[in-house]
């Protein structure tokens, strides 16, 4: 499955702009306060994942795709991993 996350990857990073607005909502609906921990499954090239750690919270961004990965942007707030929601576990 990852290789279909890797094709239509490759430009992820410039087509996948994240929405200030759908931000704010989903800080909103989930009333995130500053010092949350998030894990954000399927991040893709983590455009949200950066916007919302941008507002306090500290994310464990998961996506399966190297290619995605590779375009990941670096924040202090922003840990990243490989992995597939479905094959997640405690250890």
């Amino acid at each position: 499955m990852s290789d279909i996350y890797n094709s239509i990857g490759q430009q992820y990073s410039k087509t996948c702009i994240p929405d200030p607005r759908i931000v704010k909502t989903i800080i909103d609906l989930l009333n995130l306060p500053k010092d949350s921990i998030i894990a954000d499954i399927g991040v893709g090239t983590g455009g949200y994942s950066l916007a919302i750690a941008d507002e306090g919270c500290s994310i464990y961004a998961i996506a399966p795709s190297l290619v995605m990965r590779s375009q990941a942007p670096e924040h202090p707030q922003l840990q990243w991993f490989a992995g597939y929601c479905d094959r997640l576990s405690s250890g």
